[in-house]
C-alpha cells in the first residue's frame, strides 16, 4: 500500500498490551486496565494452563471501576493446555513449580526485575525498541512515511521519544470513556475517570474530565515524547447502549449527545481525532461483526433513503460527528468551538507570516442546508463545495472566524 496517495503512515502495534512484564506479584490480579469476568492472577493462569482447578474472581464493571463481584470456578474439568511431553514454560524457568504435589509460587517478581536487577521500564525496555526496528524497516519501502507510536492503553506508560530515535513520529494513543465502552450506558451527569478511579458529577464536570483526560495524552507529547504532534488514533462509543435500546425506538439522541462531548474536549484541546469506526456492513443484531462491539458511525439498519437520495442516509450520531472544523489553518491555531445546538462554529488563530496559503474549513451542509454566514474579523473568504477558504489580512496577529447557519428562505 505504499504507493496509494492516501496512505500518510502506518500504526506500529495497536494497543499494545504488556502482559506481566512490569508486574510486582504474581499473586495479584492484574487491574491495570481491564477486569471483566473470570479473571485470575498470573499465577492461577499459569496453574490452571497446566490442568488444575481455580477459583478464581469475578470482576465486572460499575460506578466505580471494575470491582470484585463473587468467585468462579476455572477449569474444574482440569484441561491441560500443553500437549504430551511439554509443560508450561514458566514452571520450566522456575517461576513456579509443583514437585511439592500443589502448585507453590518461587518467584512473585519475577517479571518486575530485569537479570541486572533494575526494574523493569516495559513501554522503554520492550515497546520502544520494538517501535525503532518497526520503523528502520517500514522506512526502507516507505521512507516519507509517518509512524503513529501507542504506548499502553488506558493511562499507562507510552514509549520517550527523543532527538536521537527516528523522526516522522506522532502520538497515535487511543482515548475512550471507559465507564460508557465497559458498561454499555451513558449519563451525561455521571461518570468515572478510570485512570483516577474517581467519580464525576455534574455534566459540566463530565465535561471537564474528558478535556482533562484528552490534555494529559496530548502534555505527554511534549513532556515526554520530544513535542511530537497528537492524533487521537481511536475514540468512539458504543451504539448499543441500554440493551439496543435505540434500535427499538429509533432514537440516538443520548449516543449524539455522549458524541457530542466527546467531540468537545477533543476541540478544547485543538486535537487531530480519528473515530472508530465505519463499518459498512454493521448490523443492529451483530454490530461491527466482532468481539460484540458496536461502535459503527454507519448501519445500513438505520438507512431508510438511498445514499445517492441523502448521503447521510444510515448515519449515527451525525450530528456531533458532521461538524464544522478547521481543517488547515495558516499559523497556530488557539481556540476552535461548535455549539451543535445553536450551530455556531468559532475559530480563533495567530498567523505565521511565512504562509501565504489561506486557512480552510470544513462546512458540512448536515448542520448548515441553506448554507452558512461568515463572519471575519478581518481578510475574505470564497466558499467552494464543503470547504470555506479564508485569507486573512498581513500585519494583523490575531484572527477570528465565526459561521452561523442561513435560514431556508
Amino acid at each position: 500500500v505504499h504507493d496509494l496517495p492516501n496512505v500518510v503512515g502506518y500504526d506500529s502495534l495497536n494497543e499494545p498490551g504488556s502482559g506481566y512484564l512490569g508486574m510486582d506479584d504474581l499473586n495479584r490480579v492484574n487491574v491495570r486496565l481491564v477486569a471483566l469476568g473470570a479473571t485470575p492472577t498470573p499465577f492461577q493462569g499459569m496453574v490452571a494452563a497446566s490442568g488444575y482447578a481455580q477459583q478464581v474472581d469475578l470482576y465486572e464493571a460499575g460506578f466505580q471501576g471494575f470491582q470484585p463481584a463473587g468467585k468462579i470456578m476455572l477449569n474444574a474439568g482440569r484441561a491441560r493446555l500443553w500437549r504430551a511431553g511439554y509443560d508450561c514454560p514458566w514452571k520450566q524457568n522456575g517461576v513456579w513449580t509443583d514437585g511439592n504435589g500443589a502448585p507453590e509460587l518461587l518467584r512473585p517478581q519475577h517479571f518486575a526485575r530485569k537479570r541486572d536487577g533494575s526494574a523493569v521500564d516495559v513501554a522503554n525496555d520492550y515497546l520502544k525498541p520494538f517501535i525503532v526496528r518497526y520503523i528502520q524497516a517500514m522506512r526502507t519501502v516507505h521512507p516519507d512515511a509517518l509512524f503513529f507510536i501507542e504506548g499502553f492503553p488506558g493511562g499507562g506508560p507510552h514509549p520517550h521519544w527523543n532527538a536521537a530515535d527516528p523522526p516522522g513520529v506522532v502520538n497515535g494513543g487511543h482515548w475512550y470513556d471507559g465507564l460508557t465502552l465497559f458498561t454499555k450506558q451513558f449519563n451525561p451527569d455521571f461518570n468515572v475517570n478510570m485512570q483516577l478511579m474517581e467519580p464525576i458529577m455534574g455534566a459540566e464536570n463530565v465535561q471537564q474530565s474528558f478535556t482533562a483526560q484528552l490534555a494529559a495524552i496530548k502534555e505527554s507529547s511534549t513532556a515526554d515524547m520530544g513535542g511530537i504532534p497528537t492524533l487521537i488514533g481511536e475514540f468512539g462509543l458504543p451504539f448499543d447502549l441500554d440493551e439496543k435500546s435505540g434500535y427499538t425506538r429509533g432514537n440516538f439522541d443520548l449516543h449524539t449527545q455522549a458524541l457530542d462531548m466527546y467531540y468537545n474536549a477533543m476541540d478544547a484541546n485543538l486535537l487531530n481525532c480519528t473515530i472508530w469506526n465505519y463499518t459498512p456492513d454493521n448490523s443492529n443484531a451483530r454490530g461491527d461483526l466482532w468481539n460484540d462491539e458496536d461502535l459503527s458511525i454507519f448501519s445500513r439498519d438505520q438507512q431508510d433513503k438511498d445514499w445517492r437520495e441523502d448521503i447521510h442516509a444510515g448515519g449515527r450520531g451525525t450530528a456531533a460527528v458532521a461538524r464544522p472544523y478547521a481543517r488547515a489553518v495558516a499559523g497556530e491555531p488557539l481556540r476552535m468551538r461548535f455549539d451543535r445546538a445553536t450551530r455556531v462554529f468559532e475559530l480563533e488563530f495567530r498567523h505565521d507570516p511565512a504562509i501565504s496559503a489561506p486557512t480552510e474549513i470544513f462546512v458540512p451542509d448536515f448542520h448548515y442546508p441553506h448554507g452558512c454566514i461568515v463572519e471575519l474579523s478581518d481578510g475574505s473568504y470564497r466558499q467552494e463545495g464543503d470547504t470555506l477558504y479564508i485569507e486573512h489580512t498581513a500585519g494583523q496577529a490575531l484572527h477570528t472566524v465565526r459561521l452561523l447557519p442561513k435560514t431556508a428562505l
